[in-house]
C-alpha cells in the first residue's frame, strides 16, 4: 500500500503479518521499497510478485515490478531490465506462470507498451502478446479467466484504435474477443473485477451507469460467448465464440457397484459450459454420442449399455456452451479388460492396458485385487506398469479378481464421487454358473483334496448318471457317461494338480461340486 508505519513501527509499503496480526519478523526486506505498492500476488511456489510506483527494493533498482523470495530477499532470477516508465497499477498471474501487467505506463525496458504487457516468468517481455497501439488511458484491473481469456477494467476509451469503454476482453494472444459486448460500457472508472463460478463478472468502481443503464458503483455482467440483437430488417444478428476446448476426461473405470463403465471429468468454471457430451467408440476411430450431462450435475456418466466383462471401451467428451456451440472431442481414455486362463492350480491373469490418448496419465503400477465375492475384494499384489499379466499360484478355491490403476493426483470432480482410481471388470476363476450348490442331500466326496483317488458316495443308490469333470477354463478333462450305484471311485489318472469342477447329472438331478487334486 501507501503506508509507512504499522502499529507505530516503521514499515514502508509492504509487510507480512502472522495469522494473529503481529509482524512476521522472519520476512526481512532490508530498506524495502522506496515508493507505494499497488498489487501483491503469491505464486504457487511461494514467491511474491509486487507492482506499484517504486523504483528500487532494498537498494537494488526495480522499476515498478519485482519478485521477492519467501524470506523477503529479492529474487534476482526475475529481471525486468529498466522496467516501466510509470506506475504498474495491477498484475495477474496466468496458469503457465506468465505475468500480465497493467497501469499508467507507456513503455517497458525501452519498448513501447501503452498500458498493458505480458511478461515471461523471468521478467522479460513476451513478444507473442501483441496489443498493437494499446490503450489510451489507465488500466486498473486484470482478470484471467480459466479459458485463458483476459478481462480488463479501467479508465480507457480505446484499445488499438477501437472503442472499448472501460471494460473489454482479450484472447490470450492480445486480439479482441468480440463475443464480449459491453455496449457503451461504464460511465466512469472501473476499478475492480471478480469472476463468479458461473462465469458472470462482478465489476465495481466510480461509475453510475453501465451500457446506458443506471447502476451505482457495482454491477454483475453476463459473460456469455454470444448475444442476440434485433436488426432493422427484423433479422437476428448472432455473434458466437468458440466453446471451451480444454475439457478432458479425468479417468474411466468400471463402477464397482453397477459393474458398468463410468466416465469422470473435471468441470472448469467460468467458461460458459452448459452441458457435457459423452462419446463411445463403435468402430475404429468412429465415436458415437451416447449421453449428455448438465453442468450443474455431478461430473460423471455411467454407460449402462457397456459390457466391461467382454472388452475395454474408448470414450471421449466435449462441451456445449450456453449458446449451443460444441467443442471438439477430447482425447480418449480406454477402460481395462481382465481375462483369466488357469493352468492347474495357477490362475493366469491377463489384461489390456489403461490408455489416456493425451499421454498425461500412464500407469506406473497395476494393482491386483482378489476376493470371494465381487464386493469383498482386497489388494493382493501389484506389478509394474509395464506388465499386463500376473500368476496367482496354489489356488484351490473360487475367487473373483480385478485390476486397478491409480492416478498420482485425484480427479477434482464432485467430492461425493472420488475418482483417483480406475478398475477393470471383475472376473471369476471358474465360469459363472458353477458353484458348490448341492441339489441332492447326503452326498460326500472323500478325500477332497486327494492325491491318487477319491470316492463319491450317495445316501441312496442312483442309476444311469453321467460324471463330467472340467478345468477352470471349462475344458472337459474326464467323462463317464455310464456311471451307476451309490459309490463311485474316481481315479486321478493323468490329471494335473489343481482345482476342477465335478458335475453329476441324469434326468432327475444335477449336482456340482469342487474337486481339488494335490
Amino acid at each position: 500500500g501507501d503506508f509507512t508505519q504499522f502499529n507505530g513501527v516503521s514499515n514502508k509499503y509492504l509487510i507480512r503479518l502472522n495469522s494473529n496480526g503481529t509482524v512476521d519478523t522472519t520476512f526481512q526486506m532490508g530498506t524495502g521499497f522506496n515508493d507505494k505498492v499497488s498489487r501483491v500476488i503469491i505464486q504457487p511456489d511461494g514467491k511474491i510478485l509486487v507492482s506499484g510506483n517504486f523504483t528500487s527494493y532494498n537498494g537494488t533498482t526495480r522499476r515498478r515490478i519485482a519478485r521477492i523470495n519467501t524470506d523477503g530477499s529479492l529474487d534476482a532470477t526475475f529481471n525486468p531490465g529498466s522496467g516501466f516508465d510509470y506506475t504498474v497499477r495491477t498484475i495477474a498471474l496466468q496458469a503457465d506462470g506468465k505475468i500480465i501487467a497493467g497501469g499508467y505506463f507507456s513503455s517497458f525496458n525501452g519498448s513501447t507498451n501503452n498500458g498493458l504487457i505480458r511478461l515471461n516468468s523471468d521478467g522479460t517481455k513476451d513478444n507473442s502478446f501483441d496489443i498493437g497501439t494499446g490503450f489510451d488511458f489507465y488500466i486498473y484491473e486484470i482478470l484471467v479467466q480459466p479459458d485463458g481469456k483476459i478481462v480488463l477494467g479501467g479508465d480507457f476509451e480505446h484499445y488499438n484504435g477501437t472503442i472499448q469503454s472501460k471494460i473489454m476482453k482479450l484472447y490470450p494472444d492480445g486480439t479482441i474477443d468480440e463475443s464480449f459486448d459491453p455496449g457503451s460500457g461504464f460511465s466512469y472508472k472501473n476499478y475492480s473485477l471478480a469472476l463468479q463460478p458461473d462465469g458472470k463478472i462482478i465489476a465495481g468502481g466510480d461509475f453510475t451507469s453501465y451500457n446506458m443503464t443506471s447502476v451505482n458503483h457495482l454491477v454483475r455482467i453476463n459473460n456469455s460467448v454470444c448475444y442476440f440483437e434485433s436488426a432493422l430488417s427484423n433479422e437476428i444478428a448472432v455473434i458466437v465464440g468458440d466453446a471451451y476446448e480444454n475439457e478432458a476426461i479425468c479417468v474411466v473405470t468400471v463402477d464397482t457397484i453397477m459393474w458398468k463403465n463410468k466416465i469422470v471429468w473435471e468441470k472448469t468454471p467460468g467458461v460458459g459450459t452448459e452441458s457435457f457430451n459423452i462419446y463411445k467408440e463403435v468402430s475404429t476411430n468412429i465415436f458415437n454420442w451416447i449421453g449428455n450431462v448438465l453442468y450443474d450435475s455431478a461430473s460423471f456418466f455411467i454407460d449402462y449399455n457397456s459390457m466391461p466383462e467382454s472388452h475395454g471401451d474408448k470414450y471421449r467428451i466435449s462441451v456445449t456452451d450456453t449458446c449451443g456451440n460444441t467443442s471438439p472431442k477430447s482425447p480418449y481414455h480406454k477402460t481395462m479388460n481382465l481375462t483369466i486362463a488357469s493352468f492347474g492350480s495357477t490362475m493366469g491373469l491377463n489384461w489390456d492396458t489403461y490408455v489416456d490418448e493425451s499421454g498425461q496419465f500412464v500407469p506406473s503400477k497395476y494393482f491386483i485385487y482378489r476376493g470371494s465375492q465381487p464386493d469383498e475384494m482386497a489388494l493382493l499384489d501389484s506389478v509394474s506398469g509395464s506388465f499386463t499379466s500376473y500368476n496367482d499360484v496354489n489356488i484351490f478355491d473360487i475367487y473373483y479378481y480385478m485390476i486397478g490403476v491409480e492416478k498420482p493426483n485425484p480427479c477434482n470432480a464432485n467430492p461425493l464421487y472420488p475418482a483417483e482410481k480406475s478398475y477393470s471388470n471383475n472376473k471369476r476363476n471358474f465360469p459363472e454358473g458353477y458353484s458348490d450348490n448341492i441339489f441332492v442331500k447326503n452326498i460326500s466326496i472323500y478325500p477332497n483334496p486327494f492325491t491318487s483317488q477319491t470316492t463319491i458316495s450317495f445316501g441312496k443308490p442312483i442309476t444311469d448318471y453321467r460324471i463330467l469333470i472340467t478345468d477352470p477354463t471349462g475344458k472337459v478333462v474326464f467323462e463317464d457317461k455310464n456311471a451307476s450305484g451309490n459309490k463311485y471311485v474316481l481315479q486321478r489318472g493323468d490329471l494335473e494338480s489343481g482345482m476342477y469342477l465335478l458335475e453329476i447329472t441324469n434326468e432327475e438331478l444335477r449336482i456340482t461340486r469342487k474337486l481339488v487334486i494335490n
